[in-house]
């Protein structure tokens, strides 16, 4: 009988130590997952190429150079030996600059003589004191003398030309002539804000370029 039990508790043991080893082969066989490990990776690399794709430009334009000589204070010029006669002004736009150019006819040997400045409006048409409105948030004011826009020579007009000429520029709006009278020429330029301007003249041919910028 005791042979017997002995042999039954023996049975059982080795029973018992086998279920044991499959129990730990399950886990060992079963443990890597590689659906999970490749989901995980491609949502990591996917989501940052969509982040990137979908940010803003940070890219910005860069500003504009002033043009030569350009500034936002008063310019002049010394009066020349003989009056100088208009005879045309032009308007241009390149970039993000602005040019007023007149041209002149004289017998001087020197530049046309000016003031350019930046002025507080309102103006008035001279010498008859009419209102005159300039487009514009600032204003650039331009006097020529000795200047006519006459030819007394010929007893003609030598400039023939609007006295409100539209630019729609870059900064410029429009130029108006102010006020031809006893050989002082006045026209003003309006432009969107106060930028830097420059002022190149010449005596051959007698002209002068307004550079806004």
């Amino acid at each position: 009988m005791r042979v017997l039990v002995a042999t039954l508790v023996l049975v059982a043991s080795v029973a018992a130590a086998c279920s044991g080893d499959d129990d730990s082969a399950t886990p060992s066989t079963t443990s890597p997952r590689p659906t999970t490990t490749t989901s995980s990776s491609t949502t990591t690399t996917t989501a940052p190429t969509s982040s990137t794709s979908g940010a803003p430009p940070t890219t910005r334009p860069r500003p504009c150079a002033p043009p030569v000589g350009g500034s936002v204070t008063a310019q002049t010029s010394p009066m020349p030996s003989d009056v100088m006669v208009l005879t045309a002004v032009k308007t241009s736009t390149r970039g993000c600059t602005d040019t007023v150019q007149l041209d002149f006819n004289s017998s001087a040997p020197q530049a046309p003589g000016y003031r350019v400045s930046y002025q507080k409006g309102p103006f008035q048409q001279d010498p008859s004191g009419t209102p005159i409105a300039v487009a514009g948030g600032a204003f650039l004011v331009v006097r020529l003398e000795p200047a006519t826009g006459f030819d007394f020579l010929n007893n003609r007009p030598s400039y023939t030309g609007p006295k409100r000429i539209p630019i729609n520029g870059a900064y410029a709006t429009e130029a108006v002539l102010l006020g031809d009278f006893e050989s002082v020429m006045t026209w003003v330029i309006g432009v969107r804000e106060q930028v830097p301007f420059g002022v190149q003249p010449s005596s051959a041919p007698h002209r002068m370029t307004i550079a806004i910028g």
